[in-house]
């Protein structure tokens, strides 16, 4: 999976999520196991839940953390 958009001042792009980087996990589940729409939901789930992600970036594999907040407040 890649990143293909982040949207500026979301918890993602606080966290520094980058358009372009590799989603290899997601809370510590091998992103290749997950369904796209699972993973949407998860992103799209109720404030307050975090979210761990294991990516690469230019050949680097770091983990970013984030916590879901209502972007519409």
């Amino acid at each position: 999976l890649i990143v293909a958009e982040v949207r500026e001042g979301s918890p993602a792009g606080e966290a520094g999520l980058l358009k372009g980087d590799k989603i290899i996990a997601v809370n510590g589940r091998p992103a290749y196991q997950m369904k796209m729409y699972r993973i949407m939901d998860m992103f799209s789930s109720k404030p307050g839940r975090k979210i761990t992600l294991d990516i690469v970036r230019n050949g680097i594999e770091m983990k970013k953390q984030f916590v879901l907040r209502d972007l519409l407040e």
